[in-house]
């Protein structure tokens, strides 16, 4: 599980330089693809996913009440995305990119802030893990 979370950090870090480098890659295939049931669907799962391996494996690092807090709010995002339903989702979304869009490179700090805390956080030391 921990694994996963890494692979999830790593994939942060890639989309943070990403919007350093050309905000354009990402907020364009958000733009191509919001349509799409399948941004929704995956927007709501990875939420459930990454929210319940915060949860669970929280105690396993260096934070554990900050992950476990962040894992809720990831679980309570796909609840609020599923009851507000794919047209109420598509609306937010191309409401918010071009409100959002000068400030894609700060989001990209905050990604890349966002990664580095979770490899951080799970770096496996022996300290952190409870006996």
């Amino acid at each position: 599980m921990i694994f996963t979370i890494r692979i999830f950090a790593w994939l942060m870090l890639l989309a943070g330089v990403s919007l350093i480098y050309d905000p354009k890659f990402i907020i364009g295939w958000i733009e191509t693809n919001m349509t799409s049931t399948g941004l929704y669907v995956t927007a709501i799962v990875l939420r459930l996913l990454i929210g319940i391996l915060f949860i669970l494996t929280a105690k396993n690092s260096a934070f554990p009440r900050v992950l476990k807090v962040l894992g809720y709010l990831f679980v309570l995002a796909a609840i609020i995305l599923l009851l507000a339903g794919r047209d109420d989702f598509q609306h937010f979304i191309s409401s918010l990119i071009p409100a959002l869009n000068p400030y894609a490179r700060i989001s990209g700090l905050l990604a890349l802030a966002f990664g580095a805390f979770l490899l951080y956080a799970y770096a496996g030391r022996k300290s952190f893990k409870k006996q």
